[in-house]
């Protein structure tokens, strides 16, 4: 499933320096014909497939576009094993979006705080105020959203469509089989109702009816019912509505933001996200060994680590004479990186040769940190799934 965004908030971004005249993107509004309102959206979940939210970093000339995906938090975790379908129906009223061809056009978003908060603040800060798409253009109108998730050890996934049917007014009734396994497994199933736009008010005494599963959300009086100026309570984002990170000029800056993201939407059982320490300049890995170093983050923000050695967390990056040696990670307003010794206060360069500040004149203490994202079919570990690798 391809998701739009995560927050979609509309957020402002650094594309340069600030002009003493601002282009202001040109708005365009255009009513919806009626032939093409209507629109609909079928989603599935299990356990093998669950819901992704998905986004594209583009980090610049010379280097390709990554698609990162993670399981949709609303409907992969939980202490059962589900099934979900989900039914998105809806009227699509009103089209708008504001003209961005141009680079320069983005500049009507910049603001000298969001310049300054991209520094100073946390990764999860800054998308926490800012978001994480700026959003150009939307639909809108009116929907409604009808979600069905059972235990997967009890229910088959056609069963889940088939009790999800039947909610309808107008649909299926279940077979007797089905409806005996509802009754007996009602605490089982869960079953969400949302709507926007329309006067409609269905039953909602009790959701679904354990003993008698029958439709009780109805699509024709919906319609019927819906507002006069439903195109103000319901927003489907298009395409082309561009991730805030992708549009940071400066990589480091760049990279701290989109691990921002990460920070939120990494699925539950990843308890971090491994970074490899990377060349500044390039994000390019600098080999160690045959292999590279690494750090594992919870959070993208300042803390003390364990430096590894590979993939896996077996062998530690020592200082000479010591064991199980822990490092202050430090985060720079630049977005670089720095990692100090807890024992002798010795900095990790670039050419792992440990320094203070005062004998570090090759200013090699500073690191990039290129995060390894989850892209679906590839192992996560793979270094085919660094954020930032030349094309």
């Amino acid at each position: 499933m391809r998701s739009a965004s995560l927050l979609m908030i509309p957020g402002l971004l650094l594309v340069g320096l600030l002009l003493p005249t601002l282009r202001v993107p040109r708005h365009t509004e255009l009513s919806v014909q009626p032939e093409d309102r209507s629109f609909k959206r079928t989603y599935q979940s299990s356990v093998d497939k669950p819901f992704s939210d998905s986004m594209v970093v583009a980090v610049g000339t010379g280097y390709e576009k990554e698609t990162c995906s993670y399981g949709n938090r609303r409907y992969s975790i939980g202490s059962l094993q589900r099934y979900v379908y989900r039914y998105t129906t809806g009227y699509k009223y009103l089209y708008e979006r504001y003209e961005v061809a141009d680079p320069m056009d983005y500049e009507f978003y910049l603001s000298k705080r969001f310049v300054r908060d991209l520094k100073v603040l946390s990764a999860a800060e800054l998308v926490e105020k800012y978001g994480t798409h700026v959003v150009t253009s939307y639909s809108t109108g009116a929907s409604q959203d009808l979600a069905v998730a059972a235990n997967s050890s009890l229910f088959t996934e056609s069963e889940v469509m088939a009790i999800h049917g039947a909610l309808w007014v107008g649909g299926m009734p279940l077979f007797p089989e089905l409806q005996k396994k509802v009754s007996n497994n009602y605490s089982q199933l869960g079953v969400t109702y949302l709507q926007s736009g329309s006067k409609y008010e269905p039953n909602l005494s009790s959701v679904i009816d354990p003993d008698h599963t029958v439709g009780r959300y109805d699509q024709r009086l919906f319609q019927e019912q819906i507002n006069a100026n439903a195109h103000t309570t319901f927003l489907e984002l298009e395409e082309g509505n561009p991730s805030i990170p992708s549009l940071i000029s400066d990589i480091p800056l760049k990279v701290k933001y989109f691990s921002g993201i990460l920070d939120l939407v990494r699925p539950s059982k990843l308890g971090s996200t491994m970074y490899v320490l990377s060349n500044p300049e390039t994000y390019e890995m600098i080999p160690y060994q045959s292999t590279y170093l690494n750090v594992m983050l919870p959070r993208y923000e300042s803390q003390q680590v364990f430096v590894y050695i590979g993939t896996g967390a077996y062998q530690l990056f020592e200082e000479e004479g010591r064991s199980m040696t822990r490092w202050y990670a430090r985060m720079q307003e630049t977005g670089l990186w720095t990692f100090q010794s807890l024992k002798s206060s010795k900095y990790l360069c670039r050419d792992f040769v440990l320094r203070t500040e005062q004998e570090d004149t090759g200013n090699l203490r500073f690191w990039g940190l290129n995060p390894i994202v989850s892209t679906g079919a590839k192992s996560w570990v793979s270094l085919a799934n660094l954020l930032i690798r030349k094309s």
